[in-house]
């Protein structure tokens, strides 16, 4: 969602995706569809997670020659 979202709708956003994900049968469809369900991270760790992934692939994509390629 945009960056300029307010944190009580990221929040609210974040606990009902959570609670769907966690229904029982969302996550029996899950397993039936290959996946491996897993905890969601909370925003603030999901934001974290991606900084450091753009960080570490971001030089590497560059120097491939991928970023910019349009």
């Amino acid at each position: 969602m945009p960056s300029a979202t307010p944190k009580p709708v990221v929040d609210r956003l974040h606990a009902e995706l959570k609670a769907v994900a966690a229904a029982p049968d969302i996550h029996a469809m899950s397993i039936r569809l290959g996946t491996i369900p897993v905890e969601s991270p909370s925003p603030a760790e999901l934001q974290t997670f991606l900084a450091t992934e753009i960080d570490r692939w971001g030089g590497i994509i560059e120097r491939a020659g991928v970023a910019k390629s349009q």
